[in-house]
């Protein structure tokens, strides 16, 4: 039986992958995440704590740019909505 996951899939999926420094399936998680609501900083903030974890273990070698390949695309709407939010 299949079906479509929602939010509630997405941010489980996500917030499991933090707890297990599961960058791969995390940046899927977020991606998602990031098309079904890109003004939620959580998600945003989760995904760098998964990056900050896994590059504490030394799995990510270089962090910082695969961050910005990722986020680029959605860091206009995270600026507009955190300067709406003050």
């Amino acid at each position: 039986m299949e079906f479509v996951a929602g939010l509630t899939v997405w941010s489980a999926l996500l917030y499991a992958c933090y707890l297990q420094e599961n960058v791969e399936i995390g940046e899927i998680a977020a991606h998602k995440l990031f098309e079904l609501e890109p003004n939620n900083e959580q998600n945003f903030e989760l995904l760098m704590k998964i990056y900050r974890k896994s590059a504490q273990r030394g799995s990510v070698s270089e962090a910082g740019g695969v961050v910005h390949t990722i986020l680029d695309p959605y860091l206009p709407q995270l600026f507009m909505s955190t300067v709406e939010g003050e």
